[in-house]
């Protein structure tokens, strides 16, 4: 299963293009994916 989580919803905006301007290369994507397996017995 892939999640795709917004960093910025739990309240981690360092280097977020979307709470500071002109940073550039330091910008951080606000989104990241997970990609999980769930195995169960």
């Amino acid at each position: 299963s892939n999640l795709s989580i917004d960093r910025t919803k739990y309240g981690i905006t360092y280097s977020s293009g979307n709470f500071f301007e002109d940073l550039g290369d330091y910008m951080i994507d606000d989104n990241f994916d997970l990609d999980i397996t769930l195995i169960t017995k």
